[in-house]
């Protein structure tokens, strides 16, 4: 039994509010999808997991769509963020929803002993997966990050002062490859 789930983003895809054209078989109703991702983290908050969830830059399209031309696809929303979304479709209200920007940089975990990011907010700073675990070392020299948004797999440590960090960048693991199918990745 896990101590705790963190979902570092892009749980949901949103693609009928996207900007990029959909996909033939996307959905046209993103409440659809939210109630499949709130199916999934209901197995996990009744099994008394403590659960947070980072919005990743897939979830952030929401904020763009409550207010733009594509707002028919949002029929049947219930509020206006993506988290009362959540709530309003059957997630548990004690599901910590976590929105990083400047004030918040992600979710610390034990006394700031690893810091968990979606990490698109900082895009100018870890715009792209090279060298990414190497950017979060020196970005957080005294704690160990990792993040995710880059589809791409890679760790990297050191010790300093007899404290060994990490920078991981945590890869994309659904099972369609067509993002980038390069064998790197």
């Amino acid at each position: 039994k896990p101590a705790l789930l963190v979902l570092a983003g892009d749980l949901i895809d949103l693609q009928p509010i996207s900007r990029y054209d959909p996909e033939p078989d996307s959905r046209t109703r993103v409440i659809d999808e939210i109630q499949e991702a709130v199916g999934v983290i209901t197995r996990f908050t009744k099994a008394g997991i403590p659960t947070y969830v980072l919005s990743g830059n897939h979830e952030d399209r929401w904020k763009k769509a409550i207010i733009g031309s594509k707002a028919a696809a949002l029929a049947g929303a219930k509020g206006l963020s993506l988290h009362e979304q959540f709530v309003a479709n059957g997630m548990d209200p004690r599901v910590r929803w976590i929105d990083e920007g400047v004030g918040c940089p992600g979710l610390f975990v034990g006394k700031q002993a690893l810091l968990i990011r979606h990490g698109h907010v900082q895009a100018g700073k870890f715009s792209s997966a090279k060298n990414l675990p190497d950017r979060l070392l020196n970005a957080t020299p005294t704690i160990s990050t990792l993040v995710g948004h880059h589809h791409q797999a890679g760790i990297k440590y050191r010790t300093i002062l007899g404290k060994t960090i990490c920078g991981i960048a945590n890869p994309f693991l659904g099972a369609d490859q067509a993002y980038n199918p390069s064998a790197s990745w």
